[in-house]
């Protein structure tokens, strides 16, 4: 392992040691543009200050002050940064942990600004969509409508059916603030994708991308059962979000959220305990959708297992759940 970190630092530069403990170095950078900037290094090789030892934790608070007696005396710095960069994301470049300590000058550019300055700032406000569950907009059916309007010219000849899908599809169902709209194909190839994504930019959506869509457990059909276009529905001219699925008819996911929305539409009790399930899952993973996906993803499988019977014994088909053009 060639880390520059790991005793005896050979491979590093633009450092010195001055002084080295039992358990962990203070280094002093000889790089501009900030002088006397230190970094606390601990000798074994951890990735992150979280497995630091009670005995390095010890002696980086030891190192801490020594670091502080050389700072002013050295280069009397009029304030101080102290922190560690935790993993790829959070800005560390060299896996394993380092305290940087640097010192801050009032003639310097950034002079008043610290981490709170940069990380929470308007520019670094994180570019992932929340999921938020909020109650049910009696908007919603509306504007399934308007984006309709929008798409029957651009599917026109292609499609049999364009539908509102979805929890935002179920009158009175909390939901993502966001409308799902399925188009139904007669049929999908290389030729029909490509006359659809012309005329999909050309009335300012973007182009359809390849997905797939969740497969049930111990499903066996073949897997173009569960392939489908997408498309991120938003367009400026619009006041609300939405996200088109393009399925193919008689495949198994073109089936799946009609009944869906049917059997929850029918069951107000069924839709009323997933939609505590979504809050509750929206809760403990509010930036993360593949694990909101994978952890609600079952529940709907569950839901489907009532769903099947209940549309035999209700004569339910897909052809009178479509809504058609």
């Amino acid at each position: 392992m060639n880390c520059p970190f790991c005793p005896p630092f050979k491979s590093l530069i633009d450092y010195t040691v001055l002084v080295s403990g039992d358990s962990s170095s203070l280094f002093i950078t000889t790089m501009p543009p900030i002088p006397g900037s230190c970094m606390i290094v601990p000798h074994r090789h951890i990735e992150t200050p979280f497995s630091l030892s009670q005995q390095e934790l010890q002696e980086h608070h030891q190192l801490l002050q020594e670091a502080k007696s050389i700072i002013d005396r050295d280069v009397a710095a009029d304030a101080y940064t102290i922190g560690w960069n935790v993993g790829a994301i959070g800005g560390q470049h060299v896996s394993h942990a380092h305290l940087h300590i640097v010192p801050r000058y009032e003639d310097e550019p950034f002079a008043g600004r610290g981490l709170r300055y940069w990380f929470k700032s308007d520019a670094n406000q994180r570019t992932i969509e929340p999921i938020d569950i909020v109650p049910a907009n009696p908007l919603w059916r509306s504007r399934f409508l308007d984006m309709k309007t929008l798409l029957v010219p651009i599917v026109s000849e292609l499609a049999c059916s364009i539908d509102h899908i979805g929890s935002t599809s179920v009158p009175d169902l909390p939901a993502k603030d966001r409308i799902d709209i399925q188009i139904t194909l007669y049929e999908l190839s290389d030729s029909i994708k490509q006359t659809l994504d012309e005329r999909l930019v050309h009335h300012g959506f973007p182009a359809s991308r390849d997905g797939s869509d969740h497969r049930p457990p111990g499903d066996t059909r073949e897997s173009q059962h569960w392939e489908k276009l997408f498309i991120p529905g938003t367009l400026d001219a619009l006041s609300f979000q939405s996200n088109i699925h393009v399925r193919v008819k008689d495949r198994a996911n073109q089936r799946y959220p009609l009944l869906f929305r049917d059997y929850l539409r029918s069951h107000t009790d069924a839709a009323s305990c997933y939609a505590a399930c979504k809050k509750i899952i929206a809760t403990h993973h509010r930036y993360d959708r593949d694990n909101y996906s994978d952890i609600k993803d079952p529940i709907c499988d569950l839901i489907m297992l009532q769903a099947e019977p209940w549309a035999a014994s209700s004569s339910w088909s897909v052809d009178q759940a479509m809504e058609g053009l």
